[in-house]
Order: structure tokens, then C-alpha cells, then sequence
């Protein structure tokens, strides 16, 4: 009796895993129900090297390249203003300026130069009103990141969170074990205080390099952070500010390959490109929207291929359809998704506003 009665729990629970596997649902259609194009008055910025985000009220896009800004505003879908530091008598650290935010409520700018590891923030009139130097993250054996709009100030905390990765970029083992992809920093005395988020098991089985752009996406909402890796890994982990992890989904899509192809010879010409996800934002809790970029050698010559992707983390479906290559997501709502890409004729950065709904029209 005990046997027959163990044998249909077994039974049970299989049956019930399968059938919740049974129900994701992978590449269904995803309609876009009407298409914007707006033309970005920034002079001849490049989108892979320009910063994107969005102010801290929502109100604007916030774009940078060094010390030029361009303010976007949603309203009335334009540029509304512009600055560029090098015009201001603010004395500033003489290298690059990663990342920036935009406070809404007091027309505050908060700025990170990583190479001196320095936080500058001004006030309205263009004061520095607070001058912060990051410390402990080499000692811990962390550089910043270069790659990905990584750069978040929670109003909730006391703490800035930086994307950082491992010293060990020339041992591929130790930088893919000892990574760690947010640093979080005290306000109040630079101090590193905690870091979070590493490569999956997937990624470390190859550990060689391959060819993608970046390393990891990451987006912030609602005091939870989304971490993807940009190849090897669909999984979506969600983390606390405190670095915890408290959620993980593996939905992805069907329409790029996760098998790592190995960089040979540091040969970025010949080599074959890794499939990757290409940029990711939190539409809201529950729908992330990403696109893929592949880049395959066809009878000698590169072909591109992207797909847009909405993950319903909520119901375990997935929606996708095919757009062009070279776009960055830089916002997305439960409606609308906003693109930034180089006009193809032109030098000109556009912005491409999406209405989409989930589901074949």
C-alpha cells in the first residue's frame, strides 16, 4: 500500500512538471500595430557609442557621448535641450565620462568618470555639489565595465551600482569564475559594499573568448535588478539591492542558437559571431523586451539577422518578429518600445517608436 500510494506521488509530480513545462510557450506573434520614426538633432552621434537613459521621473531620454548631452522628451517627441560641458567653467577630470543620471526634481546631474573613479554631481546652475572617488573595488580584484548602459541610483538607497567584471581578462577561467557584474558603491564614503550576479555554468563551459558586444544586460525597476548574459544563457535573474537573488526565468526564443563559437586568434574578421542578445529592457515586472543579433558569413559575404522579443515572465510566453539589425533598445512600456539606430542613408540617430500587442493581429 505504502508502495502504490509513493508510486503515484512520483506520478503526480512528474505529471505536474511537465505539464507546467508543457505550457511556455516559445516565438509567438508579436504584432507591431504601428511604427514612429523621429530624428534626433544631436550632430553626428553614433548609437553603439553614445549612453542612454531615462531620467529618474520618466519624463526624458537622456543622451550622452563624453561631455555632450541631449535631453529627449517624450511630450513632445524632440530634443528640448542640450549641453555640453566642455562649454561650462566646471573643472572637470581630463578623461572620458562613462555614465550620467538625470534627476527630474531638482535638475540634477549626477556624472562617473571611470578612469579616475570619481562621482561628480551638479546642481542647476552647473555647481559640483558633490565629489565622490569609488575605492576597494581593485583591491577586490574588479575593473568597471565598459560595455552596457550600466549605471543606476535607486532612490530608495544610499548607494550608486555600477557594472563592474573581473581584473583576469587575459585568464578566461578566473575573469568567467571571479566576475561578479554589479558593484555596489556607499554615497557617503565611496566605499565598495557588495557585488552581485556571475556567469551561469553555460557560459564557463567554453572558457575561451567569443565574439559578441558586451558581456551582460541589465536593466532596473521597481528595486529589482534584470541580469541576462548576452550569449550562451536565456536565463533572466532577478536580484535585490541587496544583491540577493529572489528569481530566475528561462524563456529566451527559439530564433538564435546558444552555442558559443570560439574567437580564433583574437581574429574578429574571420572568426564566427556568437548569437547574442543585443540590448534588454524591463517593459514592467512581469514583460521584458529584448532584441537578438546574429551576424553569419553566407557565400563569402556577412548577413545580419535581429529579432524583437517580449518575454511574459508572468504567464511563461514568449512573442517575437523579425526587424532590422542594428538597434538599441533604450525604453519600452507594456505598449510601446523605443529604438535608437543610424539612419541607414544618413548620419543622422533616429529614434523608432513601436505600438505592438502581443498576439497575431
Amino acid at each position: 500500500m505504502k508502495s502504490s500510494i509513493f508510486n503515484f506521488c512520483i506520478f503526480f509530480i512528474v505529471l505536474f512538471s511537465c505539464k507546467s513545462k508543457s505550457e511556455e510557450q516559445l516565438d509567438l506573434g508579436l504584432t507591431i500595430t504601428e511604427s514612429d520614426t523621429t530624428f534626433l538633432n544631436v550632430g553626428f552621434l553614433q548609437y553603439q557609442n553614445a549612453k542612454f537613459h531615462l531620467s529618474s521621473e520618466g519624463s526624458f531620454i537622456v543622451i550622452n557621448q563624453d561631455r555632450q548631452f541631449f535631453w529627449y522628451d517624450f511630450k513632445s517627441d524632440s530634443i528640448v535641450k542640450a549641453l555640453n560641458l566642455d562649454t561650462t567653467e566646471i573643472i572637470l577630470p581630463e578623461v572620458a565620462l562613462s555614465h550620467a543620471k538625470y534627476f527630474e526634481s531638482d535638475s540634477a546631474l549626477s556624472l562617473f568618470f571611470p578612469q579616475k573613479s570619481k562621482l561628480l554631481k551638479l546642481n542647476s546652475k552647473n555647481k559640483i555639489i558633490q565629489d565622490l572617488t569609488l575605492k576597494g573595488f581593485t583591491e577586490s580584484g574588479f575593473t568597471f565595465s565598459s560595455k552596457g548602459d550600466h549605471f543606476f541610483m535607486p532612490n530608495s538607497s544610499e548607494s550608486v551600482f555600477i557594472g563592474i567584471m573581473s581584473l583576469e581578462n587575459n585568464n578566461q577561467k578566473l575573469f568567467l569564475d571571479e566576475t561578479r557584474f554589479i558593484g555596489e558603491f556607499s554615497m557617503r564614503t565611496g566605499d565598495l559594499i557588495n557585488s552581485f550576479g556571475n556567469f551561469g555554468e553555460l557560459r564557463k563551459k567554453l572558457k575561451e573568448r567569443i565574439m559578441v558586444e558586451g558581456i551582460v544586460l541589465i536593466d532596473f525597476l521597481k528595486d529589482r535588478f534584470y541580469l541576462r548574459e548576452v550569449a550562451a544563457d536565456p536565463s533572466i535573474r532577478v536580484f535585490d539591492l541587496s544583491g540577493k537573488r529572489i528569481d530566475e526565468f528561462s524563456l529566451g526564443t527559439k530564433k538564435i542558437s546558444y552555442e558559443l563559437k570560439l574567437l580564433v586568434n583574437n581574429d574578429f574578421l574571420d572568426s564566427q559571431s556568437t548569437d547574442q542578445f543585443y540590448s534588454m529592457k524591463c517593459a514592467s515586472d512581469h514583460l521584458i523586451v529584448s532584441n537578438t543579433f546574429s551576424r553569419k558569413k553566407v557565400n563569402g559575404r556577412f548577413s545580419f539577422e535581429s529579432f524583437l522579443l517580449v518575454e511574459d515572465l508572468k504567464n511563461g510566453r514568449t512573442y517575437s518578429t523579425k526587424i532590422p539589425a542594428f538597434q538599441k533598445i533604450v525604453h519600452a512600456t507594456e505598449s510601446k518600445i523605443y529604438l535608437v539606430s543610424n539612419h541607414p542613408t544618413k548620419e543622422d540617430l533616429i529614434l523608432v517608436t513601436l505600438e505592438y500587442s502581443l498576439g497575431m493581429a
